[in-house]
């Protein structure tokens, strides 16, 4: 796709960065949220499936953790990390969860300054206070599982491979790193992580000009990216497909778990909040859509990644929770969704009945 399709990021001439008194409130925002992330981090103990990669690297090496993935629910990358910390400075809750609180903080930081230039302050000033809040960010942001970090690097990835396709080699490894490490991490995200790549495919078939240079372009990116995959998680299933292929099957997601799933998204459990969520969003995702063309790589990641757990089944994959966390990525879309279609609502009152502010 030209260039001149895609929305280009801000610039120091942009009028609508945040300076002054909005950076001043963001920081009071994002301060919020590290607290609530924060709060009493060090003294939290392991629970449920954190204990998963603990079994593991008591008793396997490093190369067995990356050749065997075995049936218990653990991500090698992640394992990989506690062996070593367990070989060095010790194992503890803390050091466990590091990288997901890492990324967790970042994401407050880093999505907001993202989307100002393209959305507006003040939608992204509400983004940030929900993004700041929202109890599913900040409960994955202190657990020692994958989900903050693929949320962070999975947006990160589909802001990478739109600024390649702009003409940027280094973003174009940012992608490539990214996805390889996701996926080996968590291979259910493999559609959300490589859906760029799937819809740059689509746009060269559907428009015929520098179709040549468009098709190498894309061959440059996809072609390492999936060399990286391969490296990564050839040698676990050849030796073990079993333990991907024996966690399907089960019983496909229902009504009950979109519904479920949703209320996590959204955060309450209020069916009035959740239903205020979906409406606001629906307002604000036109002009979301419009503005960021990462949310339309990401809806079409959203979408294969649901249709991939509607057809593997995967253990466990109809309870809310678990089909919530897997699809996770979609938190700040719909929150970014629901920021701008507050702030839309907001001024269409202001602007209905005077009010001066």
């Amino acid at each position: 796709m030209p260039a001149a399709r895609w929305t280009r990021p801000a610039t120091s001439a942009d009028p609508e960065r945040l300076r002054g008194a909005p950076l001043a409130l963001l920081a009071a925002i994002v301060a919020l949220g590290a607290a609530l992330r924060l709060d009493q981090f060090a003294a939290q103990v392991l629970l449920d499936d954190e204990w998963h990669a603990v079994h593991q690297i008591l008793k396997r090496g490093p190369a067995s953790l990356y050749v065997e993935l075995r049936h218990a629910d653990y991500g090698i990358p992640l394992a990989l990390y506690d062996w070593a910390i367990a070989r060095t400075v010790g194992l503890s809750e803390t050091a466990m969860r590091l990288p997901m609180m890492a990324c967790g903080l970042a994401t407050l930081i880093v999505f907001p300054l993202a989307v100002p230039a393209r959305v507006g302050r003040a939608q992204a000033l509400a983004f940030a206070l929900l993004l700041a809040t929202s109890p599913l960010l900040v409960a994955h942001s202190q657990i020692a599982r994958p989900y903050a970090i693929n949320v962070f690097l999975g947006w990160v990835a589909h802001w990478a491979f739109l600024r390649y396709w702009e003409g940027s080699v280094r973003a174009g490894a940012v992608y490539a790193f990214a996805t390889a490490l996701v996926v080996w991490m968590h291979m259910v995200m493999a559609p959300f992580m490589l859906a760029p790549l799937a819809w740059a495919a689509w746009t060269i078939a559907r428009e015929r000009h520098d179709r040549r240079a468009r098709l190498l372009r894309l061959v440059a990116v996809a072609v390492p990216t999936f060399a990286a995959i391969a490296m990564l998680l050839g040698p676990p299933l050849y030796f073990q497909v079993q333990a991907i292929t024996g966690k399907g099957g089960f019983a496909a997601p229902e009504l009950n778990t979109l519904r479920g799933a949703f209320h996590l998204w959204s955060g309450t459990s209020s069916v009035a909040v959740a239903l205020g969520t979906l409406a606001l969003g629906a307002i604000g995702s036109p002009a979301v859509w419009r503005a960021l063309p990462e949310a339309r790589t990401g809806t079409l990641g959203l979408a294969l990644t649901a249709a991939a757990l509607a057809i593997a089944r995967p253990e466990w994959g109809q309870v809310p929770i678990v089909f919530g966390r897997y699809l996770m990525p979609f938190v700040p879309l719909l929150l970014l969704s629901t920021a701008v279609g507050a702030v839309t609502v907001g001024r269409a009152a202001a602007r209905r009945w005077r009010w001066p502010h």
